[in-house]
């Protein structure tokens, strides 16, 4: 669902988001050299071979020793594999925001946390551990994604490493947010103010959920969809291939259409 021009001047002018317009890095300018080497190293060792058996007629040719056996390193798992306690599963769509909501605030941003449903662990700086249910998935989207928009690069790359899941799409992201986050301070950074969300869609392994802002210089609402993976025992967002939050991008939201956190006393 697209946005008309006029929004899409709104967007720019609010300075949304900065880190999200990425490009693209599709294959790379040594791919090619890699495969014409590698057909040559195989030439080669075909004249080797041949020049043994004209030389030794009589005796078999010592095998060229191949090439090593190629090998997967998996990534070591985050933090949150080991750290996170087991936690209450349920797939009822929340109405409202938790009973227990309190708001997080940095730099005139704020978002919504609750000790229930979480963050209910701290680790190495990071705020982490979610509920397994479409609540703790949304609080887990808007935390992680207020977050990251709310620190310095070092420790927005530290969220990038733990929160996201490890994708290609995540190696995009982390170049243009720290290309970007270099010479935009956090305190220079404007966002539109949390107001609440919608789940369109849950599994136990994967939610889709929009989260809606509001913009008061303008009046208007505005939403963007984040997909978030249950992972290692906690939820993790989830990048598009070319290293966006939002595969839509932001769209106008009907003040009705969505559940609210609450409103924060800090943006008030």
């Amino acid at each position: 669902m697209g946005t008309s021009k006029k929004n899409r001047q709104h967007k720019h002018e609010a300075g949304q988001r900065p880190w999200r317009d990425v490009s693209t890095f599709a294959g790379g300018p040594g791919q090619k050299w890699t495969r014409w080497a590698s057909w040559g190293v195989v030439g080669g060792l075909l004249l080797v071979c041949a020049a043994i058996w004209v030389a030794f007629p009589d005796r078999a040719p010592t095998p060229a020793a191949g090439p090593a056996p190629a090998t997967t390193t998996k990534p070591s798992a985050p933090a949150s594999a080991s750290v996170c306690p087991a936690t209450v599963e349920s797939t009822e769509i929340p109405q409202a925001g938790p009973a227990d909501i309190s708001w997080t605030a940095l730099y005139g941003n704020a978002w919504p946390t609750s000790a229930a449903i979480g963050p209910t662990k701290t680790v190495d700086g990071i705020a982490q551990c979610f509920q397994h249910s479409p609540a703790g998935a949304a609080l887990a989207a808007v935390n992680i994604i207020q977050s990251t928009r709310t620190v310095d690069t070092v420790t927005a790359q530290k969220i990038l490493a733990t929160q996201f899941v490890q994708n290609a799409g995540l190696e995009t992201a982390t170049a243009e947010l720290t290309k970007t986050y270099a010479t935009q301070p956090p305190e220079g950074r404007v966002w539109g103010r949390v107001v609440g969300f919608k789940v369109e869609s849950y599994r136990p392994d994967q939610a889709v959920l929009l989260l809606v802002e509001y913009w008061p210089q303008r009046g208007q609402y505005t939403g963007y969809d984040v997909t978030v993976a249950w992972v290692d025992g906690d939820w993790k967002v989830q990048l598009t291939s070319d290293g966006q939050t939002s595969r839509n991008g932001d769209i106008t939201v009907d003040p009705t259409g969505f559940t609210r956190w609450e409103t924060p006393a800090t943006t008030r």
